[in-house]
């Protein structure tokens, strides 16, 4: 396995796929309104704090899915994490 000092010759190093497409990504209805402080299309967190298939100090990353079910599914296992973290 290569180390995340790796990371960036690798993946400077992949050929660009361009994606012909329709990607989802599930916005609740506070942020699209701008009754929540969140940006949608935020994409520096994975990056910065690390996430699942980014390391820690990784490239920014915009999470999407193939399909509208994997979107829902993504959207309520963030809904779940977050709740556990502050149940209020």
């Amino acid at each position: 396995m290569y180390s995340a000092v790796d990371l960036p010759a690798i993946i400077k190093s992949l050929p660009l796929v361009h994606c012909k497409q329709t990607c989802y990504r599930i916005v609740d209805f506070a942020t699209l309104t701008g009754f929540a402080p969140m940006v949608p299309l935020y994409t520096l967190g994975p990056g910065v704090n690390g996430q699942r298939y980014t390391p820690k100090g990784g490239p920014s990353a915009l999470y999407v899915a193939e399909d509208p079910v994997t979107a829902q599914a993504e959207y309520h296992r963030v809904e779940r994490v977050v709740l556990v973290a502050d149940p209020t």
